[in-house]
């Protein structure tokens, strides 16, 4: 049995240019940072520096914070750290959201599920039972915002099948190891691709959701406005 496979030299050239061609597609921005002079891990053709994360994100972004603090970056505009005319900014935008009017009107929602919030862990720790806190602050953190910014009463605290959580829990769950988003970061000249077939690594059903329910909460706050 023969090792390497007899195939015609036309064969042999178009693979090998092929082979070159993924190689150079698969490097040709990683030169860019080192030229800049900004420090970093090795990237692997195709692959980049995902091969960093073996260690976990949090040892990540700490060794990245560590090498790269003085570059400083898109961070800067950050709202905890912006300064200056970019904090002027910011503020002008956030500032009607947070009046004191406004402010008050929030906390008895905050306070109503905190009350909520604390009866359900007093029922698990009463059940004796270990509690996926993830879940429960999650859940709470999701009836706060909808509460305050839209001025629905989910609860899904105790309702746990309720379409927001189901809908987002959809969102939120997805791996770096499914195909089709290896497949964007590995070919990323497929992205429009998939736009042009409607497809994206998020549900659409569950994106369509919390879109049409912001159109529809957006329309009636118009509307209430008008009259």
């Amino acid at each position: 049995m023969e090792l390497i496979p007899n195939l015609a030299m036309e064969t042999w050239v178009l693979l090998a240019t092929s082979l070159v061609l993924i190689y150079i597609y698969g490097t040709y921005s990683h030169g860019i940072f080192k030229k800049l002079g900004i420090p970093g891990p090795k990237p692997l053709p195709l692959f980049g520096t995902i091969h960093a994360y073996g260690e976990g994100t949090w040892k990540f972004d700490e060794d990245c914070y560590k090498n790269m603090e003085k570059y400083g970056g898109f961070m800067k505009k950050a709202i905890t750290v912006s300064e200056d005319e970019e904090w002027k900014r910011l503020r002008t935008l956030l500032s009607p959201t947070f009046t004191s009017g406004k402010l008050k009107e929030m906390f008895p929602i905050i306070g109503q599920y905190g009350e909520t919030l604390v009866k359900n862990l007093r029922r698990e720790e009463e059940k004796g039972k270990p509690v996926i806190i993830k879940d429960i602050l999650g859940a709470y953190s999701m009836d706060v915002i909808i509460g305050t910014s839209f001025g629905v009463n989910v609860d899904s605290l105790n309702n746990p099948e309720d379409p927001f959580m189901q809908k987002a829990k959809k969102i939120l769950k997805f791996s770096i190891f499914d195909p089709f988003l290896l497949s964007i970061f590995l070919f990323p000249f497929l992205t429009p691709i998939y736009e042009l077939l409607n497809l994206s690594i998020f549900p659409r059903q569950s994106v369509n959701f919390f879109k049409n329910f912001v159109t529809r909460m957006k329309k009636n706050r118009l509307d209430s406005n008008q009259k």
